[in-house]
């Protein structure tokens, strides 16, 4: 709960790559080694094209609230020169070891889960306190749901509906 900003949208995608990093994480469990490495490449692969997404979602509304976005759009290209850094190592790494696929999906789950957990209870909450305390929030917000509507940056799949509604209790209205 501590991590809930109370925007749904910006909860819904962090759930969603939270999800994304145990996908990972249970990737061992699949069956043979290249089902394993199949699977792998697949969800990294859609971490790093969410992360963007989400990535751009947040920066429009840190330029909503009027707060400087450059430190926190920094974090943001360094997680994914990072990212991208893994998937080409894993990459390089499947090709000399498949047995490796096991303890590249932990350390790679390893990763995803600490950074976001960190930027979200630091950096996240920090532009949500900003947000909390500046006047027109209500009109900031509408504002930064047209921009993304506008964008096409938000599309929400059936189950990251239902894994927020089901987490958080609450419906989702958007």
């Amino acid at each position: 709960k501590r991590l809930f900003l109370n925007l749904p949208i910006i909860d819904l995608q962090h759930l969603w790559i939270i999800f994304l990093s145990i996908a990972i994480e249970q990737n061992y469990k699949l069956g043979s080694m290249a089902e394993k490495m199949e699977s792998l490449l697949e969800v990294i692969t859609e971490s790093e094209r969410y992360a963007q997404i989400h990535f751009i979602v947040e920066e429009v509304l840190i330029k909503h609230i009027g707060e400087d976005s450059g430190s926190h759009r920094n974090q943001h290209r360094i997680y994914l020169k990072a990212l991208s850094g893994e998937i080409s190592i894993l990459k390089s790494s499947i090709e000399v070891d498949i047995r490796q696929v096991d303890k590249i999906s932990r350390d790679l789950h390893h990763y995803l889960r600490d950074w976001w957990l960190g930027h979200i209870a630091i950096s996240d909450v920090n532009y949500n306190r900003a947000l909390i305390n500046c006047d027109g929030k209500d009109f900031i917000l509408q504002q930064w749901i047209n921009e993304i509507k506008e964008k096409n940056l938000l599309t929400i799949l059936t189950i990251q509906k239902e894994i927020y509604e089901f987490v958080t209790g609450k419906s989702l209205n958007i």
